[in-house]
C-alpha cells in the first residue's frame, strides 16, 4: 500500500473514531443530567388530550403515571401535570377550584406552555412567572404560608418535561411541600 493511501485510511479512521467518541460523550452527559431522578417512580397524574407525549418524556423517571381527559381525583399523585390546551377547553371556575384544591392538599402542579391557570386564579394571588417558558410549576410550602414556583425553558431542546420531572423529584426528596 502506498504512503498516501495509508495516510487517507489513517485519517478516515481517526475522524470516524473521534466522531464516535464525541457522540458517546454527548449521550452520556444527557443521561447523566437526569440520572438522579431515573426510576424514582413518583406518582404523577397527567390531564391532557395528548397524555402519551407527556408520559413518554417523563417515563425515564416514573412508571407510576395515570392519565385522564377529565378533571379527576389526584388520589395518591404527588404531582399533576396539566396541558394548557386541554385546560382551556374546561370550565374556568372548575379549573380554578381544582388547581387550588390540589395545591392546598400538597400536590405539585405543573402547567404546560402557560402560567395562566396560576395567574388568573383569584384565590391564589400569583402575580408573575418567568415569561416564555415551557413548564410552570408550583406547590405550597410545608408551613402552608407560601408557594414555591418553577418556570423551565429548555431552549428548544425538547427536554423541558424531563427537567420538570427532575425538579418535582427534588422537591419530593427535600420534603419541603405539604404532602
Amino acid at each position: 500500500m502506498n504512503p498516501r493511501a495509508l495516510y487517507i485510511v489513517f485519517a478516515t479512521v481517526l475522524i470516524v473514531g473521534s466522531a464516535c467518541i464525541a457522540i458517546a460523550t454527548i449521550e452520556a452527559s444527557e443521561q447523566g443530567e437526569f440520572r438522579e431522578a431515573t426510576g424514582t417512580d413518583i406518582p404523577v397524574l397527567i390531564l391532557s388530550d395528548e397524555a402519551s407525549d407527556i408520559s413518554e418524556k417523563i417515563s425515564f423517571g416514573t412508571s407510576d403515571i395515570r392519565t385522564s381527559t377529565e378533571l379527576t381525583d389526584a388520589a395518591d399523585a404527588k404531582a399533576v401535570i396539566i396541558d394548557d390546551d386541554w385546560a382551556k377547553s374546561q370550565n374556568t371556575s372548575k379549573m380554578d377550584v381544582y388547581v387550588k384544591s390540589l395545591l392546598d392538599s400538597g400536590v405539585i402542579v405543573t402547567v404546560l406552555d402557560s402560567p395562566d391557570l396560576f395567574l388568573r386564579n383569584p384565590v391564589l394571588n400569583f402575580k408573575a412567572f418567568m415569561e416564555d417558558c415551557d413548564t410552570y410549576s408550583a406547590f405550597k410550602a410545608s408551613d402552608g404560608s407560601s408557594f414555591k414556583c418553577s418556570s423551565i425553558d429548555d431552549g428548544g431542546t425538547g427536554k423541558a418535561m424531563a427537567k420538570t420531572y427532575c425538579w418535582i423529584y427534588e422537591q419530593v426528596k427535600k420534603g419541603g411541600y405539604l404532602q
